[in-house]
């Protein structure tokens, strides 16, 4: 933005108006830091999209926001990597507090052999297309990730994205209520996690 700023780094710029909090700084700040963000939360967005029910500006504001704060506590050198450190760890805290998003296509008859003979699943009628594609991306994460869900979570999961409720989804595998919610909790946690550290 300043030509006068364009030799100094972040940390330089940083550092500098810690020292005095000068307008000019500030605005360059801004300016070097609306770009960083707009990418970051493209890129958060495009991950959990299909997850939570985000809306790109709302990760905007959170990315641009973080700014300040990471300048009061910033005492290193890297800038840019603290900064995104403290906007991920914003987000992560913003998202988990999202439902999962809903939607109204068919559900896969089994997920294995081994659960098909004991879980029926319901075939509800497809109202967009783009839902398989989704669900296809997160039993993929989930697939790629076998250490961290079990073939139970993955089909709690997979229909909880398909819109039933956790008293249907207990009636369905014959679990209780506080068994279904815990392990939709921890399979959402786990999941974020995931997608934040790739």
């Amino acid at each position: 933005m300043f030509d006068k700023f364009s030799e100094m780094s972040d940390d330089e710029l940083v550092f500098a108006y810690k020292q005095k909090k000068d307008d000019d700084i500030e605005l360059e700040l801004i300016s070097r830091y609306q770009i960083h963000s707009r990418k970051l939360a493209g890129e958060i967005y495009r991950k959990f999209k299909f997850l939570y029910q985000l809306e790109y500006e709302d990760i905007f504001a959170i990315a641009i926001s973080t700014l300040f704060t990471a300048i009061k506590t910033f005492t290193k050198k890297g800038f840019f990597k603290y900064w995104k450190t403290c906007t991920n760890n914003e987000m992560n805290s913003y998202i988990r507090h999202f439902n999962v998003t809903k939607s109204d296509a068919l559900v896969f008859s089994s997920l294995t052999d081994d659960l098909s003979s004991s879980i029926i699943f319901k075939e509800r009628p497809s109202t967009n297309v783009e839902s398989y594609s989704l669900h296809d991306d997160i039993m993929l994460v989930m697939d790629q990730n076998e250490k961290e869900f079990d073939e139970a979570d993955k089909v709690i999961f997979l229909y909880y994205l398909e819109g039933y409720k956790i008293t249907e989804i207990c009636e369905l595998i014959g679990r209780k209520k506080s068994f279904v919610r815990n392990r939709l909790n921890i399979i959402k946690d786990k999941l974020a996690d995931i997608l934040f550290n790739q």
